[in-house]
């Protein structure tokens, strides 16, 4: 049963810097353009940190060729312990990886 996301994320960073002040589990910043991660922390670093962003700039990719010309502002994947949050901003993508909203 996937669950509302109700963290609340902006949809426009101004910095790679800004992503360490939030209350996450984990985050990340990958390059737009190609998905190599940039500065990731918490439970996004390491192997098991590089295998999410992988698939969740994959799922990404996917949803730009279904939006076409629409801007996208975020996505949210919710699982029942955990979710992601994911936003495009000036060529980098941000992920921020939280515990579920109960």
């Amino acid at each position: 049963h996937a669950q509302l996301c109700t963290v609340a994320f902006s949809a426009v960073m101004a910095s790679v810097h800004d992503i360490d002040g939030l209350p996450a589990m984990g985050t990340a910043v990958l390059s737009a353009e190609t998905g190599s991660i940039i500065k990731s922390s918490g439970d996004l670093q390491g192997a098991e940190g590089e295998q999410a962003a992988a698939a969740l700039y994959q799922v990404l990719l996917d949803t730009g060729a279904i939006l076409k010309d629409e801007p996208l502002r975020r996505i949210s994947v919710s699982y029942s312990s955990h979710q992601y949050i994911i936003s495009l901003s000036g060529g980098a993508v941000y992920i921020v990886k939280s515990k579920a909203a109960s």
